[in-house]
């Protein structure tokens, strides 16, 4: 894996964009499938993780600083150095919902 960790999360049902991104970082060298057991690469449920955060069918900023905190510093990186990557689509299925995120 790069010098960087990925910290990733889909909605539910998603497989088929999860899997074509780690195809997709494996034709760039990313043996994902070790990256995955080194927890260097992680995929989380959007809509579970927004079922951890929602507070009164709103985002709780403490709540989301908490279930996204603990995520990151599950997430293991090559080395000391390195960065965090992430990428999400909580906000989007938000904004289908009719919610907005939080600020």
């Amino acid at each position: 894996m790069s010098s960087l960790a990925h910290l990733l999360e889909w909605p539910h049902g998603h497989f088929v964009r999860r899997e074509l991104l780690r195809k997709q970082l494996e034709e760039w060298g990313v043996d994902t499938y070790s990256a995955l057991r080194n927890r260097q690469l992680v995929f989380f449920d959007a809509r579970n993780m927004l079922g951890r955060i929602m507070s009164g069918g709103q985002p709780d900023w403490l709540l989301f600083e908490s279930a996204i905190g603990a995520a990151i510093q599950d997430t293991k990186p090559a080395n000391d150095d390195a960065g965090l990557r992430v990428y999400g689509e909580m906000v989007g299925v938000l904004w289908k919902a009719g919610t907005s995120p939080p600020r």
